[in-house]
């Protein structure tokens, strides 16, 4: 039950009875008395919780310090704070940066933030940053840590959050995530993040995910390659062209990044899709030497 925000609520309510009520105006010390009480009973629950923070029962604890979250009450931090850095199993820290998160004080950020940092269980480290991304206080630096996280979820989740900030400093970490990643999203996502930055020297990053076995990868590779008007690269979606694989979004950026239409159909014939291709080859060598530089 969430007590504190309906303090307040109950006073209005106490205030507003008829039995407190006479003639347009209502005994002040009885709805005092009445907010003392409620107030005393509001503490009784919360010591309540705090001692089953203590029991040997390890659901029994774990339910408490989620009831402490439900409060959103943040005089609850002094109870929960303690248990990010000293709890009896990571299960317990856990359900607390849960709670911390539900209640959004800024507050707990550097305990949560410590965890995130330091802790040797994955599923804490994660629970901790989903509170920080519930409070708002995430930072772009924090995601880029995660993205050399060992654990593949919390790896995929800074590479595509870093990725999705266009965060410049990450280009590098999304230039590997591009290469080595075994989740094709979050390649995908390293791909957009890389179009999204706009750094240059990570271009043949991209080129080598032309030939990448997803074809959503080598989608999001070459329109990365567009926004960083990378025209060198021209000959090797032509190539990438010769494969197939997402043809239609292939050369279309082909055509973006060369101002030509070579004449290519994915549904054409493979005759007529050979010599659109070649097509494309000879004007890359007419060309090549203004482009390449």
């Amino acid at each position: 039950m969430v007590w504190a925000p309906r303090l307040l609520l109950l006073v209005a309510v106490l205030a507003a009875s008829p039995a407190l009520r006479a003639a347009d105006t209502y005994d002040a010390a009885a709805v005092l008395a009445a907010a003392r009480s409620a107030n005393a009973i509001y503490k009784r629950h919360v010591s309540e919780i705090a001692a089953q923070i203590q029991d040997g029962d390890p659901q029994v604890r774990q339910q408490a310090i989620l009831t402490l979250g439900q409060l959103i009450d943040p005089q609850t931090l002094k109870l929960l704070l303690p248990l990010l850095q000293s709890a009896q199993e990571p299960s317990d820290q856990i359900a607390a940066a849960t709670a911390c998160g539900r209640i959004g004080s800024t507050v707990a950020v550097p305990s949560l933030r410590a965890l995130v940092d330091g802790s040797t269980d994955s599923q804490v480290r994660l629970a901790a940053l989903n509170a920080m991304v519930q409070i708002k206080a995430a930072q772009p630096q924090d995601y880029l840590n995660r993205a050399k996280d060992p654990d593949p979820v919390l790896n995929g989740d800074g590479l595509t959050n870093a990725g999705t900030l266009a965060y410049d400093k990450a280009s590098d970490a999304l230039a590997q995530g591009l290469s080595s990643s075994r989740d094709q999203i979050t390649r995908r996502m390293c791909a957009i993040g890389l179009g999204r930055i706009g750094d240059k020297a990570q271009a043949p990053a991209l080129i080598d995910a032309l030939g990448d076995a997803d074809p959503g990868v080598r989608r999001y590779a070459a329109e990365a390659l567009v926004k960083l008007n990378y025209t060198p690269a021209i000959p090797y979606l032509l190539m990438a062209l010769e494969g197939d694989i997402a043809a239609v979004y292939i050369n279309r950026c082909l055509m973006l990044l060369s101002g030509q239409d070579f004449g290519y159909d994915w549904r054409d014939n493979e005759i007529a899709r050979v010599n659109a291709v070649e097509k494309g080859f000879q004007w890359w060598s007419d060309n090549a030497e203004a482009l390449s530089k």
